[in-house]
């Protein structure tokens, strides 16, 4: 299998989510890891394998989770988006890109669950509550987040630590480690704000430039007009 086949690729490529330098890397990247899968033991593999035919959500996020896609990098080029698109055009790419971070999301917990640090009922509750407009940046935050949402409490996160220490793997070990130290937080991509907040500011606005031009004309001796006094009034 070679990577000129994932087609996936060439798509974000063309919707402008992917850089030509990024598409490159991974083709070669899935180059290097289909060789080795000929000649090495799967345990020796490091990079995750994807599928022949994955589609453009499970290939965002699986560049983004092996960081082939910069996580930062990825989270301005979506805050660039409406700069760039509108309409039917900007909706597909950003909720291309929602679906993609909520995915990658998941494979964080996934990875959680792998390393035997959830059981099946705690990885299926994360699964169903991960976030679209959040990027929870690996295992370990992951871990952290299920804490915060209150999907693992604080006993259970103690408990894991502990039975991580003794019988954990060395993954496993690493993820506790980073979460025991590394606060809770996540990325958010770029999301417009509701309409009511502008609407709110324009408001805004325009009480304190009536209340500007009152002061202004009380200072400078100017009697105000009837309608200012009617505004100001209102205001108050």
């Amino acid at each position: 299998m070679t990577a000129t086949t994932h087609s996936a690729l060439a798509g974000l490529h063309a919707l402008g989510l992917l850089t030509t330098a990024e598409l490159e890397e991974a083709i070669g990247e899935l180059d290097i890891a289909a060789h080795e899968r000929l000649h090495l033991p799967e345990d020796d593999i490091d990079m995750p394998e994807l599928a022949l035919d994955a589609d453009l959500i499970t290939t965002m996020a699986w560049l983004l989770y092996t960081d082939l896609l910069p996580k930062n990098e990825f989270l301005q080029r979506v805050a660039a988006l409406p700069r760039q698109y509108q309409g039917e055009a900007l909706q597909e790419r950003q909720q291309l890109a929602w679906a993609g971070v909520q995915q990658h999301n998941r494979m964080a917990v996934g990875t959680l669950y792998e390393e035997n640090l959830l059981d099946q009922f705690q990885r299926d509750a994360a699964y169903a509550a991960v976030p679209g407009d959040q990027l929870i940046v690996s295992p370990a935050i992951a871990m952290r987040w299920m804490v915060a949402q209150h999907l693992l409490s604080a006993q259970q996160l103690q408990a894991v630590e502990l039975r991580t220490s003794t019988h954990g793997t060395e993954l496993g070990r690493m993820i506790m480690d980073t979460a025991r130290l590394q606060p809770y937080h996540v990325h958010k991509p770029y999301q417009r704000p509701p309409a009511w907040k502008g609407a709110l500011i324009v408001l805004g606005l325009i009480v304190v430039m009536s209340l500007f031009s009152l002061a202004w004309r009380t200072l400078s001796g100017e009697q105000p007009t009837a309608k200012a006094r009617q505004g100001a009034q209102s205001v108050r």
